[in-house]
């Protein structure tokens, strides 16, 4: 991979325990950014407790592309440690996160890199909505009530979430550090905490849809953690009582 001072774009994907074979992913991640980083870009992969097939598929396409940096977690600390963990040695002036996606649609990751020209600082791709949308700090405070507390909710009406977990995030790199600096949550939740100190530190947030029309997701499996980002959620309020976020 080139120096950090020659990438313009960075790519952090968290590989964990239940992640099957990154390849397509990885090819679709090189796809849509290497046109938008005139070639100047970096793939960190962050093994965080990765099946050994998949890690070796990982090394693999390494083999065959510069651009993949290899990185393993000493031990298995979840995909917020993982984020965290590649996103701080990232160099690339925009960062793009890539939490577990499905398959990329085409043009997504640019359609984000316009959002992010148009003087935002985080661009949140959601499978949930068929709008983009500004998340004001008022409306950022709502959203992380229904991010944690609709999984909880849905355990008792039988049906998804309205608000769930996005799986591509595009950061300016000065937002990311500040942000992953103060993240305390290495688990799924971790996004709630993004959120919060996006708002906190005041950097503008939008959410645009993953695909164009809406999607129908009755058919996705149920949040096996609700009880655990309720926690989480009382975790953000109790370390901002505390001083933890500065």
């Amino acid at each position: 991979m080139k120096a950090p001072d020659a990438i313009s774009w960075s790519v952090v994907l968290p590989l964990g325990r239940d992640c099957g074979d990154p390849r397509p992913l990885l090819d679709a991640l090189e796809e849509q950014v290497a046109p938008l980083s005139g070639g100047r870009h970096g793939i960190l992969a962050v093994d965080d407790d990765a099946p050994e097939d998949a890690r070796a598929a990982a090394g693999a396409w390494g083999s065959a592309h510069r651009s993949l940096v290899l990185l393993r977690n000493p031990v298995p600390r979840g995909p917020g440690d993982a984020a965290r963990h590649g996103i701080l040695l990232a160099g690339g002036e925009r960062i793009l996160l890539a939490i577990d996606p499905p398959a990329i649609p085409e043009g997504l990751v640019a359609r984000m890199e316009e959002h992010l020209d148009d003087r935002n600082d985080l661009i949140v791709a959601s499978p949930r909505i068929d709008w983009t949308r500004p998340l004001p700090p008022v409306q950022i405070r709502r959203e992380l009530i229904a991010r944690a507390l609709g999984p909880v909710a849905s355990l008792f009406v039988g049906r998804d979430a309205p608000l769930g977990s996005c799986p591509l995030h595009l950061y300016r790199r000065q937002a990311a550090r500040e942000i992953y600096q103060r993240i305390r949550i290495d688990g799924p939740a971790f996004e709630v905490e993004v959120l919060y100190l996006a708002r906190r530190y005041r950097y503008p947030v939008l959410e645009t849809p993953w695909i164009a029309a809406p999607v129908d997701r009755t058919d996705d499996p149920p949040d096996p953690r609700p009880l655990g980002r309720l926690r989480e959620l009382m975790r953000i309020r109790y370390g901002r009582l505390r001083g933890d976020y500065g």
